[in-house]
């Protein structure tokens, strides 16, 4: 593996769930996503010759890993095609199939929706839901905020999904059942006197439901960053 043009599944795990994760582009055709509809957390899916999709996700400078089924011709030549575009960009070794084999996080294809209603308060539970969907799910998804008895309504006419009260829900739903994520999400909600305790400041320093989630992810972020298990 030449880390010139490869990254691993070693290097990119620890990554996962924080603000520094680099972009993770999946180039599967077709054919590989029927047999296996699984793909990386948070992973925008575009075709392997589509470099105006890939520009169009990714900010100036920014880091990609480019995945396809096995880490070979597509995820390679996509990799090779960005730099010239002023993005850095490595394929990732062994690809989706190696990754799952492997027993790391994937979630179903078709799990991410682009738009998403949920209603405050901003509990501690409703904030570790946002950041599952932000870090793991769909980075980019639209959050509406309405109130309780709106939430049907906006999500049918805005194609939208309802997030439920509890990230353990959200996690399940999008086939993430992967024990460290599972432990640190059940931690946080079954020992409110812990860690999770710090959401609470979002919640009181912030009036806008919108602005306390955003302030809640670094803190969501430094908490899995210390408190995961079984990753180095």
């Amino acid at each position: 593996m030449d880390p010139l043009f490869y990254t691993t599944a070693d290097a990119l795990l620890p990554r996962l769930g924080t603000a520094d994760a680099p972009h993770l582009i999946d180039v599967c055709i077709s054919d590989d996503v029927a047999a296996d509809p699984f793909r990386l957390p948070g992973a925008d899916r575009i075709g392997h010759r589509d470099l105006e999709a890939a520009m169009a996700l990714l900010p100036p400078d920014a880091e990609a890993v480019v995945v396809c089924q096995k880490g070979q011709k597509l995820s390679l030549g996509m990799a090779a095609a960005l730099p010239a575009r002023g993005l850095r960009a490595r394929a990732l070794e062994g690809g989706v199939l190696g990754w799952g084999q492997a027993g790391l996080p994937r979630i179903h294809e078709g799990a991410a929706s682009t738009a998403y209603v949920v209603n405050p308060p901003c509990t501690a539970p409703a904030l570790l839901t946002i950041w599952l969907l932000r870090r793991w799910i769909a980075p980019r998804a639209d959050i509406l905020w309405v109130p309780p008895d709106a939430c049907a309504a906006v999500a049918d006419r805005f194609d939208a999904v309802p997030l439920p009260d509890d990230p353990r829900t959200l996690a399940d739903t999008a086939g993430l059942g992967w024990p460290p994520l599972s432990t640190f999400l059940s931690d946080a909600i079954e020992a409110p006197d812990g860690w999770a305790a710090l959401l609470r400041a979002p919640q009181e320093m912030h009036k806008s439901p919108e602005a306390a989630a955003k302030a809640a992810l670094p803190l969501i972020d430094a908490a899995w960053t210390a408190l995961r298990k079984d990753i180095p």
